[in-house]
């Protein structure tokens, strides 16, 4: 459907974070919406999605890269498209906390409980994306290399 074989890497970074973020928030909200998972354990939906995402990035990236891929480019590409998810995610959370009462969330168990600080959870939220993203780079980081030297 698309050829990313011609994508510069800013282009395929761009792909896979809204690829990313899409999947993030609509398997959140589905897995809340249908109460399988509590707001707290939204974590593990989030740490999956994005250490397979950046995984697939790093493979995609470098089966189709005509040069050799660095750790350390491989390194700032999948963080760059790390951040660049975080954005698009970031966006998407605020936007549906803001319409949240609308479709009907808040009800079942809401974004955030009413015992805590939402402010907390974000915050939380936030810090415990970055470190994921993080330590999804380091990993993927290393996939460009074993690749290249497989071809």
């Amino acid at each position: 459907m698309f050829n990313t074989n011609t994508w510069n890497t800013q282009k395929l970074s761009w792909f896979y974070a809204i690829i990313i973020a899409l999947l993030v928030a609509c398997a959140s909200l589905m897995l809340i919406y249908h109460q399988i998972i509590e707001v707290f354990d939204l974590r593990i939906v989030y740490v999956i999605f994005i250490l397979l995402g950046i995984l697939g990035f790093s493979t995609n990236l470098a089966r189709h890269s005509k040069e050799a891929i660095s750790f350390i480019k491989a390194f700032k590409l999948c963080f760059r498209t790390g951040t660049f998810m975080f954005t698009i995610l970031f966006t998407i959370v605020i936007v549906t906390v803001i319409v949240a009462p609308n479709i009907d969330v808040m009800k079942q168990g809401g974004l955030v409980s009413k015992e805590s600080s939402r402010v907390g959870f974000f915050f939380s939220m936030v810090i415990e994306i970055f470190a994921t993203i993080l330590i999804s780079s380091f990993v993927a980081a290393f996939i460009p290399g074993m690749i290249q030297k497989s071809k």
